[in-house]
């Protein structure tokens, strides 16, 4: 099976922030929201496959 990029983009909050992350071809294949931990945040990260592409939204 051949590798496909995902593209995650993070809504960081203060307590909890919403990772979504979208195939190559734009299908939303997950949304999750969870507490800024970095043991969640690496765990919701790890979905997204070798070197996704990551926006961060943090203002």
């Amino acid at each position: 099976m051949e590798h496909q990029r995902q593209y995650v983009g993070i809504d960081l909050h203060r307590r909890r922030s919403v990772i979504v992350r979208i195939s190559d071809d734009g299908e939303v294949l997950e949304t999750v929201r969870v507490v800024n931990d970095p043991l969640q945040l690496a765990l919701a990260m790890a979905n997204a496959g070798q070197d996704p592409e990551v926006a961060l939204e943090a203002t």
